[in-house]
């Protein structure tokens, strides 16, 4: 799989499982090196996501 589709994948905040599914991949191992290369959120939006997992009930799509 290209780097830069699962970088862009990873920005766009795809969930882990289906990325690691789509890429043939078994684990994230191979996905920490590409972490530099991802664009971090800024910090109030990264606040409110975490914030907003703790409150809000996991949705189930499977």
């Amino acid at each position: 799989m290209r780097t830069t589709w699962l970088v862009t994948h990873l920005n766009a905040g795809t969930p882990l499982p289906e990325l690691l599914a789509a890429a043939g991949l078994n684990s994230t191992g191979s996905l920490i090196d590409l972490i530099p290369h991802t664009t971090p959120l800024p910090s109030h939006q990264a606040a409110r996501r975490l914030a907003d997992a703790l409150t809000q009930p996991p949705t189930d799509q499977r």
